[in-house]
This record gives C-alpha cells, sequence and structure tokens, in this order.
C-alpha cells in the first residue's frame, strides 16, 4: 500500500502507465526465453513461444513508441533553422523538376538530433489536369527509430512552407512482431492439423 503511495506521488500518470506497460512485457518475454531454453522438444510448442514472444515484443515497442514518438510543425523557408526539443531542423535547399502532367518541387532537409544527423527529401507534386497538390513524404528507417518528414503549401504565409516532422522509435519492432504473432498462429494450426 506505501509503495503504491509513493509511485503515485513521484511519477506521473504517463509515467506508471509506461512502467508498468514495460514491466510486462519483459516479464512476458523473459518467460518465453526460459520456456524457450527449459523445453526437450521445442518443436511441442514452437509455434505458441514465437506468438507469445511477438506479442510481448509488440506491447514493449508500442509503449516505447507512443512514450517517445515526436511530432513537429513549423513554417520555413530556405535558410531556417530551427531547435525544437532534442531537434534541429535545416532547410537547406529546394529543387524543382518538370515532368510530363505534374510539377515537382523537392526541399532537402538536415535533422540534427543530438550527434545523429539524418538528410530528408519530402516533396509537393502539382498535377496540372485536374490542379491539385500532393505531398510526397520522405522516410528513412533503420532497426531503431523511423524518420517521417512532409512538406506543405502554407496558407498563412506565402513564402514559407509548412513542415511536419515525425521521430518514431522501434517502428521495425512493431512490424516485425506481427509477422512473428502470425507466424507462430500460423506454424501451430498447420502442426495441429498434421496431427
Amino acid at each position: 500500500m506505501i509503495s503504491s503511495v509513493i509511485i503515485f506521488w513521484f511519477f506521473d500518470y504517463k509515467d506508471i502507465i509506461l512502467i508498468l506497460g514495460l514491466f510486462f512485457s519483459a516479464y512476458l518475454i523473459t518467460s518465453v526465453i526460459f520456456d524457450w531454453f527449459s523445453q526437450k522438444k521445442l518443436s511441442l510448442n514452437f509455434g505458441r513461444l514465437v506468438s507469445h514472444l511477438g506479442f510481448g515484443t509488440l506491447i514493449f515497442a508500442i509503449f516505447i513508441n507512443a512514450y517517445l514518438s515526436k511530432e513537429i510543425n513549423a513554417a520555413m523557408k530556405v535558410g531556417d533553422e530551427i531547435k525544437i526539443q532534442d531537434f534541429i531542423i535545416k532547410f537547406k535547399s529546394i529543387n524543382k523538376i518538370k515532368k510530363e502532367n505534374y510539377e515537382e518541387v523537392f526541399g532537402n532537409f538536415l535533422v540534427t538530433n543530438k550527434d545523429k544527423q539524418v538528410e530528408l527529401t519530402p516533396s509537393i507534386r502539382k498535377y496540372d489536369q485536374p490542379i491539385q497538390f500532393t505531398s510526397e513524404t520522405s522516410i528513412k528507417t533503420n532497426f531503431i527509430v523511423d524518420y517521417y518528414f512532409a512538406i506543405n503549401l502554407s496558407e498563412f504565409e506565402k513564402d514559407k512552407i509548412m513542415v511536419r516532422f515525425y521521430y518514431k522509435p522501434l517502428m521495425f519492432w512493431i512490424w516485425l512482431s506481427i509477422l512473428l504473432i502470425a507466424f507462430g498462429g500460423i506454424y501451430q494450426t498447420f502442426k495441429l492439423r498434421n496431427e
């Protein structure tokens, strides 16, 4: 009882949810790993273990992603540099290309997060027939984090472009865990049918 009061006193509501989510997902992943090594005949429960491992990874990745994701919206022109939270976004240059039925404007942005730098090139397309605009997102991904960058024309500031930047950790692990859950379920289904 006293420990519960201390936790609620010192931690924010979101922190408590994060701690609980990470604790239960880590418990599930750890118990699956212990089961994995303690099985004499791994083939008996292979599908179940893979699915549970995938589910634990999914919960862990979702909580980390929800807690650490960042979204930045700003109006910028070429040469501008803004610092928001831990990120520095620099609008380096703009390039245009003309295709048969549309014109495309590319923005070249450099995003710095502490000592890491990522260059992203989102674009806006203007189609001729009928006249319409579409935004093409620039995405850089790795095993740890995904960077998304999109641009739009500003309705209020004609000399600037609206930029939207998203920082999404562990997106790769969310997709991988869904594949693990599906693989485990399919494997177990076919195994039971063959028996």
